[in-house]
């Protein structure tokens, strides 16, 4: 386990970000020319998450709400409002995070691991004083327990805690709580196998929300 979590974990970080990269280059490039064509540019949504040894750095995903969506929110516009036709389609099929295979080769993200923090929920753990351990040891992931779990319908979610022997989680409604939680069980647990079975459930998390009305 000492040794997947420190050596092998990186070696498949780097080996799967090269393939899918590979895979799904057709798709990111359609999908870049859609956003361009509908609302110009710029194609990419970045922003500032907090990486491993409490380092910032800035993800990379595809845009999906309009531009100056922050300004326009500010100005009153619905959240709902800010997301753009083809940024929900992109959502729903989570293609919107394909560019983060650039993050994973460049060592900032990991394909599996804690959810990547923005610099302002990171601030608000300090301000509880929660501490957010698990960035000592692993890298922010594509996907991982937290997404999937404030993601996944109630029978999904079920699913998921009883198939990887996690009882019901016995924590308040806060979100950061919960979220804390689901980090640190991660951090304890962290196996090969227990990666793969993150990355099946996140595939039916996909496949749940592509079939959904």
């Amino acid at each position: 386990i000492v040794m997947y979590r420190f050596m092998f974990k990186r070696l498949f970080d780097i080996i799967f970000s090269i393939v899918m990269g590979i895979i799904l280059l057709p798709v990111t490039l359609l999908c870049m020319i859609v956003i361009f064509l509908s609302t110009g540019s710029p194609v990419f949504f970045t922003q500032g998450r907090m990486g491993r040894y409490h380092r910032p750095f800035t993800v990379l995903k595809l845009r999906t709400m309009i531009r100056n969506a922050e300004l326009r929110q500010d100005e009153g516009l619905s959240y709902d409002k800010l997301i753009t036709r083809e940024g929900r389609l992109l959502r729903k099929l989570h293609f919107d995070e394909f560019p983060q295979l650039i993050n994973v080769f460049l060592g900032q993200m990991s394909v599996v691991g804690p959810r990547p923090l923005s610099i302002k929920d990171y601030s608000t753990f300090a301000e509880n004083n929660q501490e957010y351990n698990i960035l000592n040891d692993f890298r922010p992931g594509i996907t991982g327990l937290a997404s999937i779990y404030f993601y996944a319908s109630e029978n999904l979610r079920k699913k998921l805690l009883n198939t990887m022997g996690l009882k019901k989680l016995p924590c308040d409604e806060n979100h950061f709580s919960r979220h804390k939680q689901l980090a640190d069980y991660y951090h304890e647990h962290c196996s090969l196998l227990l990666d793969l079975k993150i990355l099946y459930w996140t595939g039916l998390l996909v496949l749940e929300k592509r079939f959904s009305k």
